[in-house]
């Protein structure tokens, strides 16, 4: 009898912190658990970084050991853009931006009009013309790289690639990769698409730089895909989905990965054959390991759903919440974080801390 006490003493112990402290349905806990979760209330002085957090109203840096490292929020007209390397400040109607590293220190002031942009998590940013049709590039310490390239058009897309090459699609439907000295590297043009409204909603190149993928049109909707080496089309599909904004493209694993409605698409590249993989709700972030696993943040009828995905789409991983959930990250394989409210959660395979 002293036993059994003992037993639900513990079970409830446990639903009080899995229901009350972290309100997050879990599923499959015998395989993941909530390792760890800091408040953003934590400050430490530590100097060592796991991890960052952004969104269009604040940026911080933090120790899954010690806290919060570096909490920055912008105030009225004050924006600010962030990744791992570093954080930009710069005003709405200012004539400079701001480059600051993760723990604070001012790198760099630089004299614009433009409006700083970071495309991914690399060491490099663009500035952006006040009207959009042209940019500029820097690393994260302020140097410059490529220097003003002007259009006709307004740019709709931005990607960047680990060798620091820049992907830069226009509402013309032109795309342009550049080498991260500004030489032309690629081009090509939409416009033989049978679309009503022809425009480049995103565009995106595999992690080796090999292959380049565009998504245009309206009414209809086509993605095409080109070989950056030889410059010629390798495929083209009209797609079922008809989006009037940026939409979600990312290569992986001889796959493009494409946004359809309440579906993670994917074509492979070998036998041009699309599945798909049927999600809970609208794409909001999507994150891929090493061996391929897919980690994706959806978000319908006011839940949030995190889900893991082997490559073949069998989900072997499930979470849930009502609170606001964002900044999804992987660490390294099977270890992946992400922003719930004002903690931040770490989540791991082995023994529940």
């Amino acid at each position: 009898m002293k036993k059994i006490f003992i037993f639900a003493s513990l079970f409830l112990i446990m639903t009080f912190f899995y229901t009350i402290l972290f309100p997050v349905k879990l599923y499959k806990r015998d395989s993941y658990f909530v390792k760890k979760f800091i408040s953003l209330e934590k400050v430490s002085e530590d100097k060592k970084i796991d991890g960052y957090f952004f969104s269009d109203i604040e940026c911080g840096y933090f120790s899954f050991d010690k806290g919060v490292i570096n909490h920055i929020k912008p105030t009225e007209n004050k924006f600010i853009q962030c990744n791992s390397f570093g954080y930009i400040f710069y005003d709405k109607f200012g004539d400079k931006i701001n480059l600051f590293s993760q723990n604070g220190a001012l790198l760099k002031e630089i004299p614009t009009y433009g409006y700083p942009y970071i495309a991914g998590d690399f060491p490099i940013f663009y500035v952006l013309k006040t009207n959009g049709t042209g940019f500029s590039s820097y690393s994260i310490r302020g140097d410059e790289l490529i220097k003003n390239i002007d259009y006709t058009s307004i740019i709709t897309s931005i990607t960047t690639d680990k060798t620091g090459n820049s992907l830069v699609s226009n509402l013309d439907g032109k795309t342009f990769l550049y080498s991260p000295t500004g030489e032309v590297l690629f081009s090509t043009d939409s416009d033989s698409l049978e679309s009503k409204i022809i425009f480049t909603k995103s565009s995106t190149i595999d992690p080796d730089g090999q292959n380049i993928a565009i998504c245009s049109g309206i009414e209809s909707e086509y993605i095409e895909i080109y070989n950056k080496k030889t410059g010629f089309k390798t495929f083209q599909f009209k797609t079922d989905t008809n989006f009037r904004y940026k939409t979600f493209m990312e290569f992986n694993k001889d796959r493009l990965y494409f946004e359809g409605e309440d579906q993670l698409k994917y074509v492979n590249l070998k036998n041009k054959k699309i599945n798909k993989i049927k999600l809970n709700g609208e794409i909001k972030e999507v994150q891929f390991d090493s061996l391929g696993k897919i980690l994706i943040l959806t978000y319908k009828n006011n839940v949030y759903h995190i889900s893991l995905y082997t490559p073949t789409g069998i989900k072997y991983f499930y979470k849930e919440s009502k609170d606001k959930i964002d900044n999804l990250r992987i660490l390294k394989d099977d270890i992946f974080y992400f922003k719930l409210d004002n903690k931040i959660v770490k989540i791991e395979t082995g023994k529940s801390s």
